[in-house]
């Protein structure tokens, strides 16, 4: 009967440290884009986007892991098919972290296949909103289509949640801010 109770307790604990642990992240995911949207400098706003691509990049386990790095090694060495298709089955596995469809995307637009680059895209955006670095991604091919519109628009939701993203705000940060 102990075990029993024990065992009980243990998956209660662990359900319990599990949300809290997703608590934590949410609230300090919140507090980067706070910090983020309220920077004053260009080197601010990037010590602070840095600590979000550190969040996004932290894959779910180790197996996700150890194909990340190889799929990073193999488009640093410029093998970008190889890498597209670890990209492909990490997606398959990993569907819900949004920068597994990034990394992917990012795989298709050195690859020139724009259309599939702003599906995955779409994926990222319905995972996470806030991700500017997928916005700035599809303003880029958006651009490159000649969409100029629509690249305008694009990069301005990305100015709004990293208003340092394009080298300096869209809007004036107000005194004391040298730009």
């Amino acid at each position: 009967m102990r075990a029993w109770a024990f065992a009980v307790f243990w998956l209660i604990a662990s359900a319990a440290g599990s949300i809290a642990a997703d608590e934590d992240r949410d609230a300090l995911r919140a507090r980067l884009f706070e910090g983020l949207a309220a920077a004053r400098t260009e080197t601010e706003a990037n010590e602070i986007a840095s600590e979000i691509w550190d969040m996004w990049f932290t894959p779910p386990g180790y197996e996700v892991a150890n194909m990340v790095e190889l799929a990073s090694h193999l488009r640093m060495i410029g093998n970008y098919k190889a890498s597209l298709e670890v990209w492909d089955r990490i997606v398959a596995i990993a569907p819900e972290w949004p920068e597994s469809w990034n990394q992917r995307a990012t795989m298709h637009y050195r690859m020139g296949h724009y259309d599939e680059s702003l599906a995955d895209i779409a994926e990222v955006l319905k995972r996470e909103p806030k991700h500017f670095g997928a916005l700035a991604g599809r303003a880029e091919i958006e651009r490159l289509q000649g969409r100029l519109e629509d690249a305008e628009k694009t990069s301005r939701e990305a100015a709004a949640i990293h208003p340092w993203i394009l080298g300096r705000p869209l809007v004036d940060p107000g005194p004391g801010v040298d730009l």
